[in-house]
């Protein structure tokens, strides 16, 4: 008995894979920032799949912060004090193809980080970027204090008699 084989056949596999070409092809002029990469995992049964992920990367300095994972853009600026209120990555796995041409990504915490690129980061990492941003806004909080004249007076320290 001879095995016959269906021409017609498209796996899964293919399926995604064109089906994914033709949404980077529709996507492409309409989204400076915006890219469609495959990103490999192992699943709860320790098999290694491909993740279809969109990526949004931000501009170059000036330009408006943008979140990599929802695309959502921020008042923010890169190159500006707040810039530090963001975890900040800079891709490096390749071209991400972009036409705005950044590989700069900007996140809200680095769980989100996590979840977005399905790792996890050290706990130490996560630790210096808490403490950097929370110095960062108190920073901020003291400059916008100051030029609104609005003192919170129980973070005042007055020095009397020295």
């Amino acid at each position: 008995m001879s095995k016959q084989y269906d021409d017609n056949f498209i796996s899964e596999e293919d399926n995604l894979i064109n089906n994914f070409n033709a949404e980077e092809a529709t996507l492409k002029g309409f989204d400076r920032g915006l890219t469609l990469i495959k990103q490999k995992y192992t699943n709860y049964n320790g098999k290694t799949k491909n993740k279809k992920m969109s990526i949004y990367s931000t501009g170059q300095c000036g330009s408006n912060i943008r979140n990599a994972s929802s695309g959502m853009w921020y008042r923010e600026l890169v190159g500006s004090a707040e810039e530090a209120l963001f975890f900040k990555v800079a891709y490096a796995k390749g071209n991400l193809n972009c036409k705005n041409e950044s590989n700069m990504l900007f996140y809200e915490s680095p769980a989100e980080y996590e979840a977005h690129f399905n790792l996890e980061l050290s706990q130490d990492i996560k630790n210096k970027w808490i403490e950097r941003t929370m110095k960062k806004k108190l920073e901020i909080s003291q400059k916008e204090q100051a030029v609104t004249g609005n003192i919170d007076i129980s973070s005042t320290k007055l020095l009397v008699g020295q």
